[in-house]
């Protein structure tokens, strides 16, 4: 198995605490809309998410998680809070060619209708 993992570019504790190879607490810059997030990686969850993960994408645009929410709604009726980004970018179907099945974790739904209607729209909030 192979774990994919995306943070946003306003707050990414896991790329922080990567890089210095322990948990460290950033500058976690919150977004109008996105839900909260935590400022540091627990130190019970690092052992354990620093050895299972695959590929970390580091600094996704606010704009890109956005688009994501959009698309998710359009294509399967799910609406997803910012973490849903994931979804956008799946791993090659079983049917390519060195293709794998993959599995998208979508979480959320709490995202505040009057934030989430301009996003519908094909805008930010």
């Amino acid at each position: 198995m192979r774990v994919l993992a995306a943070e946003v570019e306003t707050a990414a504790p896991f790329a922080a605490s990567l890089a210095a190879g322990a948990p460290r607490a950033i500058d976690y810059r919150r977004a109008s809309w996105t839900a909260s997030a935590p400022e540091r990686v627990l130190e019970e969850m690092w052992p354990l998410a620093r050895d299972l993960l695959s590929r970390l994408d580091r600094g996704v645009a606010l704009v890109e998680v956005a688009d994501a929410i959009r698309l998710v709604a359009e294509r399967h009726r799910v609406i997803a809070r910012r973490r849903g980004r994931r979804a956008r970018s799946p791993p090659p179907s079983p049917a390519e060619p060195g293709g794998e099945a993959g599995v998208c974790v979508i979480s959320g739904g709490n995202i505040d209708p009057a934030k989430l209607a301009p996003i519908l729209a094909g805008g930010m909030p």
